[in-house]
C-alpha cells in the first residue's frame, strides 16, 4: 500500500524519461504542470457559477482561455513524445489505452450519478445541453463515442451531450484526432503519413478541424524550442534569441534573453485579458456566427467559437514559448513534487467535476442558488472532494494495474 501512494506523488517515469531525453530542466515542465491546474481551476470555478442553476454571478470569463490553453500544452507534450520515435500504431494504441483507463470508470460513477439527477428531476435536466433519454439504444450509442472518442466527430453535439454530462470527454474527443495527426508526421512517412493524416482529418470532421490551430500551436512551440538549444539543450544554437542576436552583430545575454521573455510573457497574458475584458473575444465570436446559418453553428458543436478560440493562441504560444527561457533551472523535490501529483489530480477533476456538481445540487432539498446562500459553496466543496476522491481511487487501485498491463501491451 505504501509503495503504491507514492507512486500517487510522482509522475510518470516514461514523462520524465522523454523530458530529460529533450534536455528539459524541471522548472519548465513544473511552470506548464503550475498552468495546467489553474486552467483546471478557471474551468472549476467557471462551471460552479453556471447563471440561475449553481449560481446567479457569472464569472465564467476566467475561463475562457483554458480550452486554447489545455489544447496547446497537450499539442507540446504529445509531440514531444512523439520526437522521441517508436512504432506509430503502438504509439496511438497506448495512447488511446492511457485515456480509456481514465474515463472508463470516470464514465461509469458519471452514469450511476446521472440516473440520480434524472431520477431527482435536477435543473439540469431541462437545461437544453441534457439529454435524459435512458433507452438502452442512447446509452449504447454514448457507450461506443466513448470507447471511440468520437462523439464529437460529424454530429450535432451542442443539442444534447447525452446520458453522460461528461463536459469533459468533448475534448479528448479532439485530442485523440489531433494525436493521430501528429504521431503520423513524426512516425510516418512518405504517402503512408499523408494518407494517414487525410483519413484522420476525414474521420474527425470539420468541428475538430476548426480547433486544430490550437493544438498544432503547441506543436509549432515544440518546434521552435528544438531549434533553440543544442544537443545538450544548455548552449544556444540557431534561433535562439542569443544567437540570434549574436548573427546579427549585437550581443545578447542569456540574462538578457530571460528579460525579454519575461516581458514577452507579460504582454502576451495583458493581450489575452485584454481581449476578454474589452469584449473583444465576444465580439469575434458572435461576427463568427453570423457567417453560417444556426443549424450549421449547431453542427459545428464546440468548435462554434472557433475565431475567439484563435484569438488566444498567438499569446499563448508566446507564454510557452518564453517559458523554456525564462524557467531554465531545476526546482529541489519537496517543491517539485506537489505540483506533480495536483497536475496528475486534473484529469480526474476535470473527468468528474461538472456532474459531480448537479449530483451534489440534487442531493440538497430547496438549493438555493444564490452567492448569498451557503448553497452553492457547500455544494462547490463536496464536488471537489467527490472529484479528488476519485483520483485518489483511480491512482491508489486502478492505475497500477492500467500501468502494469501497460508495460505488458506496449513495452
Amino acid at each position: 500500500m505504501a509503495s503504491q501512494s507514492l507512486k500517487v506523488r510522482q509522475l510518470n517515469p516514461a514523462a520524465l524519461a522523454v523530458e530529460r531525453r529533450a534536455h528539459i530542466p524541471n522548472q519548465y515542465p513544473a511552470f506548464i504542470h503550475l498552468w495546467r491546474i489553474l486552467a483546471t481551476a478557471a474551468v472549476f470555478v467557471g462551471h460552479a457559477t453556471k447563471p440561475d442553476i449553481l449560481f446567479d454571478i457569472d464569472v465564467a470569463i476566467i475561463g475562457r482561455a483554458t480550452i486554447p490553453t489545455f489544447l496547446l500544452i497537450s499539442g507540446y507534450f504529445t509531440t514531444l513524445s512523439m520526437y522521441s520515435g517508436g512504432r506509430f500504431l503502438k504509439k496511438v494504441a497506448k495512447r488511446y489505452y492511457i485515456m480509456l483507463t481514465m474515463f472508463i470508470p470516470a464514465s461509469v460513477l458519471i452514469f450511476f450519478m446521472d440516473i440520480y439527477i434524472v431520477h431527482a428531476g435536477a435543473p439540469l435536466v431541462d437545461t437544453f445541453k441534457f439529454d435524459p433519454d435512458l433507452s438502452f439504444a442512447r446509452v449504447a450509442l454514448d457507450v461506443f463515442n466513448l470507447l471511440t472518442f468520437s462523439g464529437e466527430y460529424w454530429s450535432q453535439t451542442t443539442v444534447g451531450q447525452g446520458v453522460f454530462s461528461n463536459q469533459a470527454i468533448w475534448i479528448i474527443d479532439y485530442i485523440m484526432a489531433y494525436t493521430v495527426m501528429t504521431a503520423a508526421l513524426y512516425l510516418l512517412s512518405g504517402w503512408l503519413r499523408v494518407l494517414t493524416i487525410v483519413v484522420a482529418m476525414a474521420v474527425a470532421g470539420i468541428p475538430v478541424l476548426l480547433l486544430s490551430p490550437l493544438w498544432f500551436g503547441g506543436v509549432l512551440i515544440f518546434e521552435i524550442q528544438r531549434r533553440w538549444y543544442g544537443p545538450d539543450g544548455i548552449e544556444p544554437a540557431r534561433w535562439h534569441p542569443v544567437a540570434l542576436a549574436s548573427r546579427f552583430g549585437m550581443s545578447l545575454s542569456a540574462a538578457g534573453a530571460r528579460v525579454l521573455a519575461f516581458f514577452a510573457m507579460v504582454a502576451a497574458i495583458t493581450f489575452s485579458v485584454a481581449i476578454e475584458f474589452t469584449g473583444a473575444g465576444e465580439t469575434v465570436y458572435g461576427w463568427s456566427k453570423a457567417l453560417a446559418p444556426y443549424d450549421y453553428r449547431q453542427y459545428l458543436g464546440m468548435a462554434k467559437r472557433f475565431m475567439w478560440q484563435w484569438v488566444h493562441v498567438p499569446s499563448l504560444v508566446v507564454v510557452i514559448a518564453a517559458g523554456r527561457i525564462l524557467f531554465d533551472g531545476d526546482l529541489a523535490k519537496p517543491v517539485l513534487r506537489p505540483i506533480q501529483t495536483a497536475s496528475q489530480y486534473c484529469f480526474p477533476v476535470f473527468a468528474i467535476h461538472f456532474t459531480a456538481m448537479y449530483f451534489v445540487q440534487a442531493l440538497m432539498p430547496d438549493y438555493v442558488p444564490r452567492h448569498d446562500s451557503p448553497d452553492p459553496y457547500i455544494m462547490v466543496a463536496f464536488s471537489f472532494v467527490i472529484s479528488v476522491a476519485f483520483g485518489y481511487f483511480f491512482f491508489l487501485c486502478i492505475h497500477p494495474h492500467s500501468s502494469a498491463l501497460s508495460k505488458r501491451l506496449f513495452g
